[in-house]
């Protein structure tokens, strides 16, 4: 499995955090045989998740194609609607931000991820839980003015291992639970 340099930062760090839980630590079941591929796997997925974020944060999801996060066959439910395929997705991106580099005060957006819940299907397919919670506002940055956050959700996250040993977004729903109205 090819995995770039950030990867393997957070996979020794995961497997220092993972080595010092206590003897007596519930089991967790998995179906991958080897810790250290368990470990490696869980970094990836984390991080595939996180730039996932970073891309819709930086750059309003309109370059999802070249971020390569997504599989190709990707179901995401954006807006209360199912959109499918890697297309698809980085059309309703880009149409919704479409402009918005040439206006004077944008929305910002800030999504902070936590709480990972990974478990593994196979070697190839896992799931993932976290919580989400989003941050946006229109104006220009640095705000002076506080900013609450606008969105709590729960979110499901379907990841898979592709032929070339990444891993990729294969679906993605949440549960929104609160919600600033």
């Amino acid at each position: 499995m090819s995995i770039g340099r950030r990867e393997v930062l957070i996979a020794a760090s995961t497997a220092a955090a993972v080595s010092s839980i206590p003897v007596s630590a519930a089991p967790v079941r998995l179906s991958m045989p080897n810790p250290m591929e368990q470990t490696i796997a869980m970094a990836a997925i984390t991080q595939v998740i996180n730039e996932w974020a970073h891309e819709v944060d930086t750059n309003y999801g309109r370059g999802m194609i070249e971020a390569d996060v997504l599989t190709r066959d990707c179901r995401c439910k954006l807006e209360n609607q199912w959109i499918s395929g890697l297309d698809a997705i980085a059309r309703f991106y880009k149409s919704h931000f479409e402009g918005v580099d040439a206006k004077e005060d944008k929305p910002i957006i800030r999504q902070l991820l936590s709480n990972f819940r990974i478990s593994f299907v196979s070697r190839t397919e896992a799931k993932v839980g976290l919580s989400l919670e989003l941050f946006f506002k229109v104006g220009k940055v640095p705000f002076s003015d506080y900013c609450d956050p606008v969105e709590v959700a729960d979110v499901r996250i379907d990841c898979r291992r592709g032929a070339d040993g990444r891993w990729r977004i294969s679906m993605l729903d949440s549960d929104r639970i609160f919600r600033k109205g």
